[in-house]
């Protein structure tokens, strides 16, 4: 089955979360103040389907019978985000699921849910800290997240509480070791604005967890423009609430929610190995300004991995993987009212275009209700299976055009995505890339398959 046929045209971001974007790389022509240039990029193709037939022998598992209710803007169950959650080293690229073996790509145990103090090295408070403080004690917290970026080493935990924050921008490097780990304190009530880019990172081995993050003003500020500059590796984003960038393009700019540019088109530098998961992103983009250019996840290096998300009322692509995009993984996320989900390969490092795209694996996604639905182009190695589309054109391999049956669909923050009682997506995805966690971390398969989505009944 032959997919879409679409004109692509994509901004070239970095490591950044929520000004228009929260991304993971950095961008050559960043100044020191976190300011960006920005550019766009623009690619049209043949789309092809690019996936081969999934193993549909599927090993069942035994797993919690704990049951999730909660809406996909509501905490966890503890109601925080814990402070040691992916900070005991990077993830390995694949392993083995707990449905028998098979290879998932993403991470075997779930971000804890439990907030524990001792984890912190770094602490910042807007209500009580002070810049002038150490930072290294509760009661010598500091008042900014960017005073902290000052002082932050391989193996911090930086724990921020509840406040209105500005942008911060890290440049810090962790290591596999000893990763440096941002974390909100209580799950989306550290939350971070700016007129352009909020929350932008450009350091390697970095987490970025549990923050809202929105925009104050409808400026882009995004993109890459060739020069000097090595990027962001290893990063994880989960957890976060980005909404409300309206964005709108000026001069073929563009954004996105969450973004992850990982190329220089003259230098030979790849950013790679980012996880984005958990997260919740919508409100992106403002179709009355002809924001297309403006994506919910976007991605433009190898070896990314993206799943458990739910992305909705985008101008654009929900989850959007360009340019150098290959050995990409998008697993049981959701989308709606976005375009869908597209992967391609355009011009990608040292000034190569139209390079062969190779290994992407599309798995376990519900697409509902988006406007176009997949733009896959062809190359070897794809995997595309086990996606529901309701209201949208299906493709791929094993593909169901059956309602989902959601809790409570709203576009909105009373949107509950959870899988009802009679879905016939419980137990309908593959093993293969299928997370070991849902988005409330729940451990899957509960069944003797994955369900498809973002969580597991």
């Amino acid at each position: 089955m032959s997919l879409l046929l679409q004109s692509i045209h994509a901004p070239i971001s970095t490591c950044i979360i929520g000004a228009t974007l929260l991304a993971c790389s950095s961008s050559p022509n960043t100044t020191d103040d976190g300011s960006t240039g920005s550019s766009s990029g623009s690619e049209t193709g043949t789309a092809d389907t690019g996936s081969s037939t999934a193993d549909d022998s599927l090993s069942p598992t035994t797993a919690s019978d704990t049951e999730g209710t909660t809406a996909p803007t509501s905490s966890d169950s503890e109601g925080a985000t814990d402070a040691t959650a992916g900070s005991t080293g990077d993830t390995d690229s694949t392993g083995d699921s707990s449905s028998g073996g098979t290879t998932t790509g993403v991470d075997e145990e779930p971000p804890s849910t439990t907030f524990d103090e001792r984890a912190c090295t770094i602490f910042v408070d807007q209500l009580t800290g002070d810049d002038g403080n150490s930072g290294k004690a509760k009661d010598q917290a500091l008042a900014t997240i960017q005073a902290a970026t000052g002082i932050v080493a391989a193996g911090d935990t930086v724990c921020v509480y509840p406040g209105d924050y500005g942008a911060f921008k890290n440049t810090a490097h962790g290591t596999a070791d000893a990763r440096i780990h941002y974390v909100s304190v209580e799950r989306w009530q550290a939350k971070v604005s700016a007129p352009t880019i909020p929350l932008q990172n450009v350091g390697d081995y970095v987490d970025i967890d549990g923050f809202e993050v929105t925009t104050t003003d409808e400026s882009i500020g995004l993109g890459i423009s060739n020069g000097d500059g090595k990027l962001a590796n290893h990063c994880r984003i989960f957890n976060n609430h980005v909404y409300g960038i309206v964005a709108k393009t000026r001069g073929g700019s563009g954004g996105a929610g969450i973004l992850s540019a990982g190329w220089v088109s003259d230098k030979p530098y790849q950013g790679e190995d980012v996880e984005i998961f958990n997260n919740v992103v919508h409100d992106i983009g403002n179709p009355g300004e002809n924001a297309g250019f403006v994506q919910g996840i976007y991605v433009s290096h190898p070896h990314a991995k993206v799943y458990n998300n739910i992305v909705y009322n985008v101008s654009g692509w929900g989850i959007h993987g360009w340019h150098n995009a290959n050995y990409v993984t998008v697993s049981n996320n959701l989308t709606s009212n976005t375009d869908g989900i597209v992967l391609g390969n355009g011009d990608s490092p040292c000034g190569q275009i139209t390079c062969e795209f190779t290994d992407y694996y599309v798995t376990n996604n519900i697409l509902y209700a988006d406007r176009i639905g997949m733009v896959l182009y062809d190359g070897p190695n794809h995997l595309v299976s086990h996606n529901n589309f309701w209201m949208t054109d299906p493709s791929g391999d094993h593909a169901t055009t059956d309602d989902p049956q959601l809790v409570g669909y709203a576009l909105d923050p009373s949107g509950d995505f959870h899988l009802g009682p009679m879905s016939p997506m419980i137990d309908a995805g593959s093993p293969e890339y299928a997370p070991a966690f849902d988005l409330d971390g729940k451990a899957r398969p509960k069944g003797e398959a994955p369900d498809v989505g973002p969580y597991e009944r």
